[in-house]
């Protein structure tokens, strides 16, 4: 199964959730599908399904949240995700050598405008209310530093509870945070550093009618991704399936992706007689 990789670096940081995909294996490429122009409106979706926007503040920041002092998020990159768990790559990078990452964790069919506010328990995060997390030089292995919002809005316009979801952010600032590691407690570091995002716009839409796996999935090769599969069961046929040379994800290990973008042949692990197979290995 392929890991979402801009957002996939937030996993464990929350003790909580891993941001993976439904149909499939680590894609680095994912992330590099969508890009995100600071000061701009918002862009219309391409093959990589995400598409944002995200506007600097200036002087102070944002109302009631930015300040002089605050660490301002001028864009987003790479956002994508799936089952309430979306993410990308927050800009400028204020860290150390390794990238920021940004999150956010959604409630089952979340939908409308909600305020965010500080949460006490990082259970709670995308469980019964939505969160969003920075977290300062991400890898699998940990952050320096995780700032959780504590104020500003979030706006969902649409949500299909899986990949697609349309809304913004606004006046988000983000406290530098510590999570109990047994009890998933947050309590805010004290002296700490915040961070502040005027305004993100995320339109992630499906790239062609019937395509029900992950949009940044879809033609990774006109994406320019480094890595390239042919995503099979989607829905819809995947142009990355008419080079034969790419690996086939979505499908058990000895079987192709047919022309009708279904699994064909009989599984590699399939111990019965070939034609006996009804859809799962024996």
């Amino acid at each position: 199964m392929r890991t979402i990789a801009a957002a996939a670096v937030l996993s464990g940081l929350l003790g909580t959730m891993m941001l993976t995909s439904a149909c499939g294996g680590d894609d680095a490429s994912s992330a590099s599908s969508t890009t995100v122009a600071a000061s701009s409106s918002s862009s219309a979706s391409g093959a990589g399904g995400a598409t944002s926007s995200t506007a600097a503040s200036t002087g102070a920041g944002g109302q009631g949240g930015g300040s002089a002092i605050c660490i301002e998020i001028t864009e987003v990159t790479g956002f994508t995700g799936s089952n309430g768990q979306f993410g990308g790559t927050p800009a400028p990078n204020f860290g150390g050598m390794d990238p920021e990452s940004l999150g956010l964790y959604l409630p089952a069919m979340a939908s409308g405008k909600s305020t965010l506010a500080a949460v006490m328990n990082s259970a709670d995060c995308g469980s019964t209310v939505p969160c969003v997390v920075v977290a300062q030089d991400a890898t699998q292995m940990g952050s320096a530093a995780l700032f959780l919002a504590k104020s500003g809005s979030l706006d969902v316009s649409s949500y299909d509870g899986n990949f697609l979801l349309t809304g913004s952010l606004s006046d988000v600032t983000l406290e530098e945070v510590t999570v109990d590691g047994m009890t998933g407690a947050i309590a805010p570091v004290a002296g700490g550093k915040c961070v502040h995002l005027a305004n993100f716009a995320f339109d992630i839409k499906a790239p062609v009618d019937g395509w029900t796996c992950n949009p940044a999935y879809y033609d990774e090769t006109k994406a320019g991704a480094s890595m390239i599969y042919c995503d099979c069961n989607c829905g819809a046929v995947d142009p990355d399936c008419a080079n034969a040379m790419n690996a086939v994800d979505g499908c058990l290990e000895g079987q192709t992706c047919g022309a009708m973008a279904t699994c064909e042949g009989v599984p590699s692990k399939w111990t019965c007689a070939a034609d006996q197979y009804k859809g799962g290995v024996g």
